[in-house]
């Protein structure tokens, strides 16, 4: 009975993949693999921890195979050394909001020096301040050193030091020599249209594909990388070249989540009765 329901969710995700355009043949199956390091770690999204970041690789020669931009850049240095950047965009935007908020501070000071209303310099003040605070964020976050450095046999993950240490995360440093594969998962976002349109196909909500990479270490443990959104051939294209980088291999795992999740227990149990059975 299992293995009936079983082959149809299974039929039904290839169904699902297939008219999305990817192919599912060459699928890394961690329940099936003789690696035991596969076995012992996570398979599934831990998304509330993970923020989607849109990636785009850009080679030696400055060219790029993605023009969408993004949050970071997988820039090849030179032969040994591999890293994500912030893209320009952030960049940008962190810039625009600090700009802003300056103007509103001086502003403020106008408004005093005119002795304009109490409220008036107070109001400029605050927005000021909270414009300015909301673009060193964007920039701060942008900062994370993301690093694949074979000169210092180093992975390096993390921001930079701030004074506002609340908005820090721990740096993260290993030797590459401890980077056992790269593992691709994907997972499901539900994003709900907000439409006044009274057509009901216009506020059906929007199915949305986040394709993630992770380090899996030597002791099995996971180490989030970076994530797309609805890109699964940058996805892929970003973790060959890692892989390719470091020579280890990928564990392509994006869209066989959903059926495996479902019923994990039980198809644990049914390799396990197949095994028995060969031998």
């Amino acid at each position: 009975m299992f293995s009936l329901l079983k082959k149809g969710l299974d039929a039904a995700q290839e169904l699902s993949n297939t008219i999305s355009g990817i192919d599912t043949s060459d699928r890394f199956d961690p329940y099936t693999s003789d690696d035991p390091i596969a076995k012992k770690v996570s398979w599934f999204s831990n998304s509330s921890e993970n923020k989607t970041n849109t990636t785009t690789f850009t080679s030696r020669d400055n060219s790029t195979n993605d023009s969408s931009g993004g949050d970071k850049i997988l820039v090849e240095v030179d032969e040994s050394r591999l890293e994500y950047k912030a893209s320009n965009i952030s960049k940008i935007i962190g810039a625009i909001f600090i700009t802003i908020g300056v103007i509103f501070m001086l502003l403020s000071i106008n408004a005093y020096l005119t002795h304009q209303a109490f409220k008036n310099i107070l109001g400029l003040s605050i927005f000021g301040i909270i414009l300015m605070a909301v673009g060193y964020l964007i920039i701060h976050s942008a900062s994370e050193t993301i690093l694949f450095d074979k000169d210092s046999g180093l992975f390096t993950k993390g921001r930079k030091e701030s004074k506002l240490k609340f908005i820090d995360d721990p740096i993260i440093e290993f030797g590459l020599e401890k980077i056992h594969a790269l593992q691709i998962i994907s997972h499901v976002d539900i994003e709900n249209k907000e439409n006044d349109n009274n057509n009901i196909l216009d506020n059906i909500p929007k199915i949305v594909h986040i394709y993630e990479i992770n380090i899996i270490t030597k002791k099995a443990n996971r180490i989030y990388l970076t994530s797309r959104r609805e890109d699964y051939e940058q996805i892929i294209y970003e973790a060959n070249t890692i892989a390719e980088f470091l020579d280890v291999p990928v564990w392509n795992f994006a869209n066989m989540t959903f059926s495996k999740k479902m019923h994990k227990d039980e198809y644990d149990r049914e390799i396990e009765r197949e095994r028995g059975k060969r031998s």
